[in-house]
């Protein structure tokens, strides 16, 4: 691969990292540490599912994403509970422990030197494609029923907590999609 191919790889992959960020810090307007850390789970699955197990690259990308969205889905149970800065500090602690733990399993991940003999899978071509369907879902997302709902919430959570009862009758009561939506809403009751 040429330096300009891997440069541009390299910027579709940061491009795919800093628009998981804007999600929770454009949208919703919390400051998260633990992005690095999903999408260091996400590799070393995909990579583990490839090279140890000799599967398909798909099989790979499929298995680190759902044990990527596993584990988020548990550290986003409990720590979208916390106020913004707790929220903040909880991920930057899972970063951490993510980090510490990638380097001492050194037997499965490579340690600090990282896994190796990755065969050159990625292609600039899926990863453009995978921004510009983020790019999409992205605004989809914001300018859906649910995005609006996270903008309001990222302006003036108090306002939003105070209007919970109308945005769950405009959702048809659907109270754990707003409570899901809503950092915090459970200490309020």
């Amino acid at each position: 691969m040429s330096y300009l191919s891997s440069v541009i790889l390299s910027v579709g992959i940061y491009l795919l990292c800093v628009l998981s960020v804007y999600m929770l810090t454009g949208l919703l307007g919390m400051f998260s540490f633990g992005q690095t850390a999903f999408m260091a789970i996400g590799a070393y699955v995909s990579a583990i599912i490839c090279v140890n197990y000799k599967l398909p690259f798909i099989l790979g990308i499929m298995g680190g994403i759902a044990v990527s969205c596993s584990i988020a889905y548990v550290v986003g149970h409990i720590t979208l509970r916390l106020s913004k800065e707790y929220f903040s500090l909880a991920t930057f602690v899972f970063g951490e422990a993510v980090k510490g733990l990638l380097n001492t399993s050194i037997s499965i991940t490579g340690g600090a030197l990282g896994f190796t003999n990755i065969p050159p899978y990625t292609k600039g071509r899926m990863v453009y494609l995978s921004c510009i369907f983020i790019i999409w879902l992205l605004y989809n997302l914001k300018h859906s029923q649910l995005g609006t709902m996270a903008i309001t919430i990222r302006e003036d959570e108090i306002a939003a907590q105070m209007q919970i009862v109308s945005i769950n009758g405009h959702l048809g009561h659907d109270r754990r999609s707003v409570r899901d939506v809503i950092p915090g809403h459970r200490k309020s009751q």
